[in-house]
């Protein structure tokens, strides 16, 4: 009985007082999206979000982003603009609350501009040119995801999704020099990102998503 006592106390194993957090309904918190900043692919942003629980297990959140002068380290130089998630959610907790995993329905917009600078090549004529990227996106996702709170206050939430994305680019640069661009993997621009940030017109891909989270629970 004296083991027993000993062992339900919080002073001997700290560790389980996370246990007793499970169970919250998180009706109302504010998170921020730590990995965005470092995104290689499509450039350094900053993003903040806000859930709302508006019926029994049922929330709605909304995040929007702006892209940061750290764009400039990643595949999309000076990188400008906004991100609009608004998002349905749907939480599998048994009591109806706002806990642990969720689905979820998402749709994103997305409006960019961004600068590359290549080697062209027109009428046997070669030079280095810096042209403006103008990009739109639309997109739906699929996400699964777990939200668990560390403490009363401090939320961890991780998500994955796929989903289709539609995006509309353009360029300032003349078609004449945008076919003269020298490409090879000497300018880094005939695969993967370095390929994709310079596509033109409308297309249609799949689109994967994942992230984590970091939020404070209001009420």
């Amino acid at each position: 009985m004296i083991s027993s006592k000993s062992f339900c106390q919080d002073n001997v194993f700290p560790s389980i007082d996370r246990y007793k957090y499970y169970g919250l309904d998180n009706k109302f918190y504010i998170s921020f999206m730590p990995v965005s900043l470092i995104d290689f692919a499509d450039g350094s942003s900053l993003r903040f979000s806000a859930d709302a629980k508006v019926y029994k297990g049922i929330a709605l959140s909304a995040e929007i982003g702006y892209y940061t002068y750290l764009s400039d380290y990643f595949a999309k130089p000076n990188a400008k603009g906004i991100i609009i998630k608004p998002a349905l959610k749907y939480y599998l907790w048994k009591g109806n609350k706002c806990n642990g995993p969720y689905i979820g329905l998402e749709y994103q917009y997305k409006h960019q501009t961004y600068f590359e600078h290549d080697s062209i090549s027109v009428n046997s004529a070669g030079y280095a040119k810096t042209y403006k990227m103008t990009r739109y996106v639309n997109c739906i996702n699929a996400k699964f995801g777990y939200l668990n709170n560390l403490t009363r206050r401090i939320i961890l939430e991780m998500y994955a999704g796929a989903g289709i994305r539609f995006f509309n680019s353009s360029t300032d640069l003349p078609q004449t020099e945008y076919d003269g661009i020298l490409r090879g993997e000497k300018y880094g621009n005939d695969m993967n990102s370095g390929y994709q940030v310079r596509v033109l017109g409308r297309h249609t891909y799949p689109n994967i998503s994942a992230g984590i989270k970091i939020g404070v629970r209001l009420r």
